[in-house]
């Protein structure tokens, strides 16, 4: 059970960052500009570069205040989202 789980969350990511870099050459078309080229072989590799990007941002909190109440409130707004 646990390793279809896997499978599909690898699935899901995979075609969403193909999705993305479609959505980006399609922008790109209309708007008559080149797109993404820079990472890997056509930009194939940009969707990875701006998911790497997003998770190692610096994280921003306000002075004193509790780190784990946040990152517990912020559980909680995303799986509410999801519901």
């Amino acid at each position: 059970m646990l390793v279809e789980i896997i499978e599909f969350v690898i699935l899901v990511f995979i075609l969403s960052f193909l999705v993305e870099y479609i959505e980006r050459k399609i922008r790109a078309k209309v708007q008559q500009r080149i797109g993404p080229k820079y990472t890997g072989p056509l930009g194939v590799f940009q969707p990875f570069a701006d998911f790497l990007k997003l998770v190692f941002k610096e994280d921003v909190t306000s002075y004193g205040s509790d780190w784990a109440l946040s990152i517990v409130s912020s559980l909680l707004l995303l799986t509410s989202s999801i519901a």
